[in-house]
């Protein structure tokens, strides 16, 4: 098992959405999701926090792409399970719901609580900024310091 698949599988990127759902607070689109993800997972590779949370390495630049559909699969579970709600105003988006809140709620574990604290500082530092800029930063960096993207 490489060190990408140990982070990805379908339940822990379904809790670490949980944990972004709650920490933004309003609902948010799966492209938002995945970056916000990405920034929180590799935070320090993106000069945002102190921390890269699955370890330092060249790849993170180029995860964007898988890590999308790692985050569509954790949302489809999400949502089944009802621990996600739907939300289709402006197209669609997806918010924690009051079963996902009480499974977090649960949750102990020194990943997830280093998790929430690398996802207060990546909210911070992105909450004025809109999906657009948050994404164009990423392959901006990404760009520069890892090479190109698939985006």
């Amino acid at each position: 098992m490489t060190k990408n698949s140990l982070f990805n599988t379908p339940f822990e990127v379904a809790l670490r959405l949980l944990v972004l759902m709650d920490k933004y607070g309003e609902p948010a689109s799966i492209n938002l999701l995945t970056s916000l993800d990405l920034l929180c997972t590799y935070g320090k590779s993106y000069g945002i926090t102190n921390t890269n949370l699955h370890g330092d390495n060249s790849y993170c630049f180029n995860e964007v792409s898988s890590r999308l559909s790692f985050v569509t699969g954790a949302i489809k579970y999400l949502v089944t399970h009802d621990y996600a709600k739907v939300h289709t105003d402006k197209g669609f988006r997806y918010s924690i719901s009051s079963s996902g809140l009480l499974l977090l709620d649960t949750l102990e574990s020194q990943y997830i609580e280093d998790y929430e604290k690398e996802a207060t500082v990546v909210i911070e530092c992105v909450k004025d900024k809109t999906e657009f800029e948050i994404n164009k930063f990423i392959n901006e960096k990404s760009k520069t310091l890892g090479g190109s993207t698939n985006e």
